[in-house]
C-alpha cells in the first residue's frame, strides 16, 4: 500500500511539473500576445492618425486651391488697373523732375546759410574762449588783489598799532621829561640855600651867573655813583665867576635867612696839582682814571671840576682801591663805581644813602636821554606814518584796480551771457537749417525713390500679372494631382487600418484563450498539489 501511495505521489509530482510547464508556457504566450496586442493597437492608432493627417492635408490643399483661384482673378483685375496706373505715373514722373531740382536748390541755399552760420559760431566760440580766459585772469587777479588787500589791512593795522604804541611811549616819555624839567627848574632836591640862590638869580635879585655843579656835569650813567661819591657834599656847590658874586649871594642868604651854600668863584680858585701816578697804578687792571677826566663839562667850568675831582681816582672795585692805598699811600681819594671811598689815611666809606643827591646827576642825563629817545620815537613815528600813508595809497590804488577788474569781469560776464544767448539762437537757427536740409534731402530722396519705383512698377506690372495667372494654373494642376494621390493614400491607409483591426480582434481572442489555459493550468496544479498533500498525510499516518 505504501508503494502504491509512492507511485501516486510520483504521478502527482509529474502532473504538478506538467501543470507548471503548461502554466509557464501559457504565461509566456499571454505575454507575447500582450506585446503583440500593444503593438497592434499602436499601429492602429498611428494608422488612424495618418488618416486624419491625410484628410487635413487634403482640406488644406483644397483651401489653398480656392485661394490661388481668387488670387488669379485678383491679379487679372490688378493687371488691368496697373495699366491705367502706369499712364498716371508717367505723367507724374514728368512733374517729379522739376520738383527734385527745386528741392536741390533749397538744400544748396540752406547749406550755404549753414556754412555762414558755422563760421559765425566758430568765431563766437573763439571769442568765448578769449572772454573766459580774460574772466579767469580777472578772477585770479581779483583773488590776488583781495589777498593783497587783506595783507595790506593787516600791515596797516599793525603799523597803526605800532604808531599808537610809539605815540603812547612818546607821550609817556614826554610826561617824564616834563616832570624832570620841572624838577630841575624848580631846583627840587637842592639844599635850601642853593635853591634860594638860584631862584634869586633867576628873579634878578642877584647879578652874575650861578651854576650848580650837579647841573653842569655830564657823567656817564655807569660812573654817576662814583662821581657823586667823589664830590660828596660838593655836588650842590655853586660855581660863579667872581668872589664878589659869591659874597653878594651869601649876604642875600643871611638877609633872607634861607640857609647856606658853598660857592666856587672861578677867579679865586686855584686847583691843586694832580698827584703823579706810577705806571703800575696807571696801567693796573681795574683803574678807570681820574674822575675829572671821566666827566664832560664846559671849559669855563674846568677849574671848578679840577678843584673838586682832580685828586679823585675811580676804580672798579673796593679790592683794587684798598690794594692801591696799602701799596702806595698816595695823597688822593679813591672811589669805586659802586660808591665806596678809600682815603690815603686808610678810611673806608661805603653803603647807600636815601638822600636825593643820588638823582641830581641823573636828572639832566635822563632829560637828555629822554630827549634823544623822543627824537628817535618822532623819527620812527614819521617813518611809520609815511609807511602807513604809502600802504593806504597802495590800498586805494589796489581798490581802484579791483573795481576796474570787477568792472571788466562784469563786462566779460555780460559779453559771455550775450554770446551764450547768441549761441542758443544760432543753434536754434542751425537746427532749423538742418531741418530744412534734411527735409529737402528727404523730399529729393522720396521723389527719386518714387520715380524709380514708379518706373519699375510700370515695367513689371504686366509681366507680374501673366506670371501670377500661370502660377495659379500650375498650382491648380498640382492640387488635382495631389488630390488623386491623396485618395489613393487614403484607401491604402483605410485598408491597412481595417487589416490591423481584424488582426487585433484575432489576437485579442487568442489572448483570451491563452489566459483561460493559464487559469486551467493553475487550477490543475492546485488540485494536484492538494492531492499530493493528502497523500503525504496519509503516508505519514
Amino acid at each position: 500500500q505504501l508503494e502504491e501511495h509512492q507511485n501516486q505521489l510520483t504521478a502527482l509530482n509529474v502532473r504538478l511539473e506538467d501543470a507548471g510547464i503548461r502554466e509557464k508556457t501559457a504565461r509566456n504566450l499571454v505575454a507575447e500576445l500582450d506585446a503583440a496586442m500593444a503593438s497592434l493597437e499602436s499601429r492602429l492608432e498611428s494608422a488612424r492618425t495618418a488618416a486624419g493627417i491625410e484628410r487635413a492635408a487634403a482640406r488644406e490643399l483644397s483651401s489653398k486651391l480656392q485661394g490661388l483661384q481668387s488670387e488669379h482673378s485678383r491679379l487679372q483685375t490688378l493687371a488691368a488697373a496697373r495699366v491705367g496706373e502706369e499712364r498716371a505715373l508717367r505723367a507724374e514722373l514728368e512733374r517729379i523732375g522739376p520738383a527734385i531740382e527745386r528741392a536741390l536748390e533749397r538744400r544748396r541755399e540752406a547749406e550755404a546759410r549753414r556754412s555762414a552760420l558755422d563760421a559765425e559760431m566758430s568765431a563766437a566760440d573763439e571769442q568765448r574762449v578769449s572772454l573766459e580766459t580774460d574772466l579767469e585772469r580777472l578772477t585770479d587777479e581779483a583773488a590776488e588783489s583781495s589777498t593783497r588787500r587783506g595783507a595790506l589791512d593787516t600791515d596797516i593795522s599793525g603799523l597803526e598799532e605800532a604808531l599808537s604804541e610809539t605815540g603812547r611811549r612818546a607821550t609817556s616819555l614826554a610826561e617824564r621829561r616834563r616832570a624832570l624839567v620841572e624838577t630841575v627848574e624848580s631846583h627840587e632836591g637842592f639844599h635850601a640855600g642853593v635853591r634860594s640862590t638860584l631862584e634869586a638869580a633867576r628873579a634878578g635879585r642877584l647879578s652874575g651867573s650861578y651854576h650848580v655843579v650837579a647841573d653842569v656835569l655830564k657823567v656817564p650813567a655807569e660812573l654817576e655813583i662814583a662821581v657823586e661819591t667823589a664830590l660828596g657834599g660838593h655836588l650842590q656847590d655853586i660855581i660863579c665867576d667872581t668872589d664878589r658874586e659869591a659874597r653878594e649871594a651869601i649876604s642875600l642868604l643871611k638877609q633872607d635867612r634861607e640857609g647856606r651854600a658853598t660857592f666856587l668863584p672861578l677867579d679865586l680858585l686855584e686847583p691843586p696839582s694832580r698827584v703823579p701816578l706810577t705806571p703800575e697804578v696807571r696801567n693796573r687792571a681795574g683803574v678807570l682814571g681820574w674822575a675829572a677826566d671821566l666827566v664832560t663839562i664846559d671849559d669855563a667850568f674846568r677849574p671848578a671840576v679840577e678843584n673838586l675831582l682832580g685828586r679823585a681816582l675811580v676804580v672798579e672795585d673796593m679790592e683794587t682801591a684798598v690794594d692801591i692805598v696799602r701799596r702806595h699811600r698816595l695823597p688822593i681819594r679813591i672811589v669805586t663805581i659802586e660808591g665806596e671811598l678809600v682815603t690815603a689815611s686808610g678810611t673806608i666809606s661805603g653803603g647807600r644813602g636815601r638822600g636825593s643827591d643820588s638823582r641830581l646827576l641823573a636828572r639832566r642825563r635822563e632829560i637828555e636821554e629822554i630827549g634823544a629817545s623822543l627824537a628817535e620815537l618822532e623819527a620812527k613815528s614819521e617813518v611809520l606814518a609815511q609807511r602807513i600813508s604809502d600802504l593806504r595809497t597802495e590800498r586805494t590804488t589796489l581798490d581802484e584796480d579791483v573795481k576796474l577788474a570787477q568792472t571788466a569781469a562784469d563786462e566779460a560776464r555780460l559779453a559771455l551771457a550775450d554770446l551764450e544767448r547768441r549761441k542758443r539762437l544760432a543753434e536754434q537757427t542751425r537746427k532749423q537749417i538742418d531741418s530744412e536740409i534734411a527735409g529737402a534731402e528727404r523730399e529729393v530722396s522720396v521723389l527719386q525713390d518714387r520715380q524709380t519705383r514708379l518706373l519699375e512698377q510700370a515695367n513689371t506690372l504686366s509681366a507680374d500679372a501673366g506670371d501670377a495667372i500661370a502660377r495659379a494654373e500650375t498650382i491648380a494642376a498640382e492640387i488635382a494631382e495631389l488630390r488623386t494621390a491623396l485618395g489613393e493614400r487614403d484607401e491604402h491607409v483605410e485598408a491597412e487600418r481595417t487589416a490591423l483591426e481584424v488582426e487585433t480582434a484575432a489576437t485579442r481572442e487568442r489572448l483570451k484563450a491563452a489566459r483561460s489555459d493559464v487559469e486551467r493550468a493553475l487550477s490543475s496544479a492546485r488540485q494536484a498539489d492538494e492531492e499530493a498533500a493528502r497523500r503525504k498525510t496519509a503516508i505519514g499516518t
